[in-house]
């Protein structure tokens, strides 16, 4: 199991056990990196995963979503549905949602279910995190 600390501009606000959704804070993004497929993953942990980022989002000073999709090659219809629900959350707040790393293969998959314009794409995570704070 991973375990990731979320920091925010200083002291740990908290430590969260990962396995499919490590997350990072930087000022205003919130950076999330599916680490595979939910098939690798008990669908609880999926399911327990977003909905302890989701109840952490509103106690976070993070304006911004984004993800990076660089930890595999492709990513199944129940991870893409939870990165679609965490991106619509922060939209919905007046945030903005971006993606790097995706592979080719995975461009195929986002294009095949209209999900383009679901966020703004971007080479590498600096480059995303940077426009996102634009």
């Amino acid at each position: 199991m991973l375990r990731s600390a979320v920091q925010f501009e200083g002291p740990i606000l908290m430590e969260m056990p990962h396995k499919v959704f490590p997350v990072e804070v930087q000022p205003r993004v919130l950076v999330v990196t599916p680490v595979g497929d939910a098939v690798a993953f008990k669908d609880c942990d999926v399911k327990w995963e977003l909905t302890m980022i989701l109840n952490q989002l509103e106690r976070l000073p993070v304006h911004h979503v984004m993800i990076d999709f660089s930890a595999a090659n492709y990513f199944g219809s129940v991870v893409i549905g939870s990165m679609v629900r965490l991106s619509s959350l922060v939209k919905g707040r007046g945030g903005k949602a971006a993606m790097c790393g995706a592979s080719e293969d995975m461009q195929v998959v986002l294009d095949a279910m209209n999900l383009n314009q679901m966020w703004s794409q971007f080479q590498d995570r600096n480059e995303a995190v940077r426009w996102l704070n634009s």
